[in-house]
């Protein structure tokens, strides 16, 4: 903005006058704005609202910490009942990636499918996540023998991993993701998601958002049957 001259109070002589008084209500305006001044408030408010989301989201994603970072911008904004991927993998094989054990133990993701699959991503700020995961784990009670339940976790430390799975009681498998290779190939684009492999490695289905116990018994029972 440029600089605007006014007289001095009571003096009738000039004075510099601060940049946002040029965008204040004119001298005949009796607190109206004039078209200029107008358009002049509308950009500095939009630069100010700009630099405002800026910071914030800064402070936002690096209060917690690298483990407490949301990977994949637009996460959230999948709609829960389309297909929640970057890609869409269906009836595609497990990529040949590996994940971690929260002990740091590498193990190839195609070798988890000896039985039907159901690998689920989350994370411990994840609300959702928190939500289901004791759901998870009564159909992990109930059909554990014959459908192998996969927690993946591409954010948060082994140590707060395996905190978070206590607090909330789940005791099926907890894989670690921490260079996002699985996540990545897999599309993952929401949290939670979980996805549906068959015995042979293949993709069956992918589905985002929380599911309750009984959506989760219903969609095993539609991808393998008895």
């Amino acid at each position: 903005f440029s600089r605007l001259t006014a007289p001095a109070a009571g003096s009738g002589g000039p004075m510099d006058e601060s940049p946002l008084a040029s965008i204040g209500p004119p001298c005949g305006g009796a607190g109206t704005l004039s078209g200029v001044d107008r358009t002049r408030l509308l950009a500095l408010s939009v630069a100010a609202a700009a630099v405002v989301g800026v910071a914030g989201g800064w402070w936002l994603s690096d209060r917690d910490g690298p483990s407490d970072r949301l990977g994949s911008p637009g996460a959230d904004t999948v709609p829960i009942d389309g297909i929640p991927v970057a890609i869409d993998v269906t009836g595609q094989p497990l990529p040949a990636v590996e994940a971690e054990t929260l002990d740091g133990a590498t193990i190839a993701l195609a070798s988890l499918a000896d039985r039907p699959l159901v690998l689920n991503f989350w994370f411990s700020t994840c609300l959702p996540c928190r939500k289901e995961m004791p759901d998870f784990e009564e159909v992990h009670q109930a059909l554990g023998g014959r459908v192998r339940i996969v927690g993946v976790n591409p954010l948060d430390s082994p140590e707060r991993a395996q905190d978070f799975a206590s607090e909330v009681g789940a005791t099926y498998e907890l894989l670690r993701d921490p260079d996002g290779r699985v996540t990545t190939a897999l599309g993952v684009a929401r949290y939670p998601t979980t996805v549906f492999v068959s015995t042979a490695g293949t993709i069956l289905a992918t589905k985002a958002g929380e599911l309750s116990a009984t959506e989760l018994r219903d969609r095993i029972e539609e991808l393998y049957p008895s």
